[in-house]
């Protein structure tokens, strides 16, 4: 799930992972990272689901995958 927060100059977007899918550490790579693992890794929140909050320029796309150990 994606969760999406916009202003005039920046969108931030919340990468989020239900509690305990997949098992592991996570991260997420993309285009903004150049691929490269552990760059955004996932944090657990209260409620067992994991996510982790990226800032990105407004109106710019971005090619994303979850990394799983």
């Amino acid at each position: 799930m994606l969760e999406r927060t916009r202003s005039k100059k920046r969108t931030e977007i919340t990468f989020v992972l239900p509690a305990g899918h997949p098992a592991g550490e996570v991260s997420v790579v993309g285009d903004f990272t150049d691929w490269r693992p552990g760059a955004h890794p996932m944090v657990e929140r209260p409620d067992g689901s994991r996510a982790v909050t990226v800032t990105f320029p407004v109106d710019q796309r971005h090619g994303f995958r979850y990394l799983a150990d």
